[in-house]
């Protein structure tokens, strides 16, 4: 028979703590708790995370649009998504310094490459950045991240072009011409 000798000295602390332990778990009643219960309680907590995450979304949405219901709102926006799309293009070829480009989307691709060479390769939705100061186009198509062309261009009023036929949607004033188009000589 071996001999175990206790060392420790109980001071009854570790039986209060067995005791509050023991009526903790009481008090949950985990043991006794049914299935029904247990899912009843996780589909409540669920309920009421989609709860506190549509809220969140309904707010955030609402303060896009109390942004976007002001000109200075949009204006925002408009420089923020010209800021992404001069970064992008930036990663392709050196942007002129000191200018903003005028920005316009492509409508008719077709259309425009019929009548300009410029326009050939591209795409519907796909941004013109003309750079007047430095008389440089450039056509990106951000579906495909490529540089579609890059050529030289000339700013000119708008006055005599008719605006419900144009094939490229501006958001500045002014359309680039490429020399040797009908509207660059």
């Amino acid at each position: 028979m071996a001999l175990i000798k206790n060392t420790t000295k109980d001071t009854g602390q570790n039986l209060e703590i067995g005791r509050r332990k023991r009526s903790f778990f009481k008090m949950l009643n985990l043991p006794s708790m049914s299935p029904i219960k247990i899912i009843f309680g996780i589909i409540f907590i669920a309920v009421i995370a989609f709860g506190a995450w549509s809220f969140v979304q309904y707010q955030n949405t609402n303060a896009q649009l109390k942004q976007l219901s002001t000109v200075e709102g949009q204006q925002a926006v408009a420089q923020k998504e010209t800021q992404d799309l001069l970064n992008k293009v930036g990663q392709f070829i050196i942007l002129p310094k000191g200018e903003t480009p005028i920005v316009a989307t492509i409508t008719d691709p077709d259309k425009l490459a019929a009548g300009q060479a410029f326009y050939q390769g591209s795409i519907k939705g796909d941004k013109v950045l003309v750079y007047n100061k430095a008389k440089k186009a450039i056509i990106y198509s951000p579906s495909r991240n490529v540089l579609v062309n890059v050529g030289p261009a000339f700013l000119q009023p708008q006055s005599g072009i008719d605006q419900t036929d144009n094939a490229v949607a501006q958001e500045n004033i002014g359309t680039a011409a490429v020399p040797g188009s009908d509207t660059g000589k």
